[in-house]
């Protein structure tokens, strides 16, 4: 209210009854503001998540196209799932291993 009074030159008294009509107004602006950047946040938060969804599934989907890929190699022939190791793929059962650069060149 000092600001107000310094800036205006008027009393605390009328720069008090002049201001007093428009606290609701300014209220129900700020209330419409926070609800307007609360639903862009939660608008945010749901791209966000959509984003880590559309990453995971391809991800999963490129897991399993490498594990068809090296299924179909017969490089275990076990038939062991694979998992990502090092430079390449090892099977489960430990005993085999397919570099990258083989399964690129065996899905050529």
């Amino acid at each position: 209210m000092s600001q107000v009074v310094e800036a205006t030159g008027l009393t605390e008294a009328k720069a008090h009854e002049m201001l007093k009509p428009q606290v609701h107004r300014v209220l129900g602006a700020m209330r419409e503001a926070v609800q307007q950047e609360e639903a862009r946040l939660e608008e945010e938060r749901r791209l966000l998540e959509e984003a880590r969804l559309e990453e995971l599934r391809r991800k999963q989907e490129e897991h399993r196209r490498v594990q068809e890929a090296l299924q179909r190699c017969r490089a275990c022939p076990m038939g062991f799932s694979w998992y990502q190791c090092g430079g390449g793929w090892r099977c489960t059962g430990g005993s085999h291993f397919m570099s990258d650069e083989q399964l690129r060149s065996w899905n050529e």
